[in-house]
This record gives structure tokens, sequence and C-alpha cells, in this order.
């Protein structure tokens, strides 16, 4: 929610993940030493962006602990109901969640954000599911064995990733809001 700021709460659900970092960047992800250089300078700029108020060395805690991934055109992340066993970054590339019920919602997802904190923090089933749907994405992710390291041992820069799942909880609320107001629908990725 949170990417370039806290007014990003005042934006539509699908320009709050967007960043000006790789906006338009077209980077092609590949295995060379220069990329994954790349990969994870731009990580770090976008926890740095998250975790409001954290130092060099609190983001290169939590940066340690992240795990790169790769997927590709119309993988599944996870799909909803799956039990919760980590929170991704988005690095790079698109995807979509999809609540898989008659109506159908969908919401798009940038790079800049994190996805499945929810779930990672209080234990709860994948609420919705993520599909790839750019070519390429890379996600670092969070598992929970590592969190819940993180959460023992330095409660302080654990407490970076519950912040961000509050200030998503609160912008989703807000456009539940929005939705019995407008007509518009949020979705719990």
């Amino acid at each position: 929610v949170a990417v370039q700021d806290a007014m990003i709460l005042q934006n539509d659900v699908d320009d709050r993940f967007r960043s000006n970092i790789l906006e338009g960047s077209g980077m092609a992800v590949k295995c060379s030493k220069t990329q994954q250089s790349s990969l994870e300078e731009i990580a770090r700029a976008f926890l740095t962006s998250l975790c409001t108020g954290a130092n060099a060395n609190e983001i290169d805690k939590i940066y340690r602990l992240l795990e790169p991934e790769m997927y590709y055109c119309n993988d599944i992340v996870w799909a909803q109901g799956e039990e919760s066993k980590s929170l991704k970054l988005i690095v790079d590339g698109s995807l979509l969640s999809l609540l898989e019920d008659e109506d159908g919602a969908r919401e798009s997802c940038y790079p800049g954000s994190i996805v499945g904190e929810l779930g990672l923090l209080n234990g709860t089933r994948r609420l919705t599911t993520l599909k790839v749907i750019s070519d390429k994405a890379v996600l670092y992710s969070l598992s929970q064995e590592r969190w819940e390291l993180l959460a023992c041992e330095d409660p302080k820069v654990a407490r970076f990733i519950d912040v961000i799942a509050i200030r998503y909880l609160s912008h989703r609320i807000q456009h539940v809001s929005n939705h019995n107001l407008f007509g518009k629908r949020s979705l719990p990725v």
C-alpha cells in the first residue's frame, strides 16, 4: 500500500502497487550476476519504501531472509484455500489476484507490493488465487519459518512487516467501504 508514501492510501486499488522504480523498465529476468545484482538493488529499494523508518541494517536483515523465486506467464503462485506459508515481495512482473466466487472479482498486483502478508501473520488460508500475468515475474519470498525466527530474534524488525500488513488492511477496509458506497470492490490478496 505504502510503496511511495502514506498518501498512497488515497489512490485507487489498482494504483496502490505501482512504483516509479520499475515503471516501464521492461526488464528481462535472467540468471546473470548483473541481473541478480539489479534485482537485489530493486528489492532493497522496495523494502526501504515499504518499511518506513527502517535503517539500512534493518532493511538488510529483512532482505537476507528473502528467497528469490521466478515464475512465468499463467503460473499459479498459490490457489485460493491453500495453506499460507509465505509472503511475497513482487520485484518484477505483474500478477492477478482472483477471488474464485460467483462474482469473479480480480485485482492487479504490481512491483513494489507485498502479497500474502495476512495469511503469513495470522495463519489464515489463502483468500484468493494468485496468478502471473506478465511474461516473467520475480518474487522474493519470506517463509513462515524465517518469519517466526525474525519475530523471536528481532521483534523490532519484524514489526515493520506487521505495520505493512496493517496499512494494507486499512486500505482494503477503505475499499470495502467504497464498494458499499460506490460499487467498488477490493480483494484480500
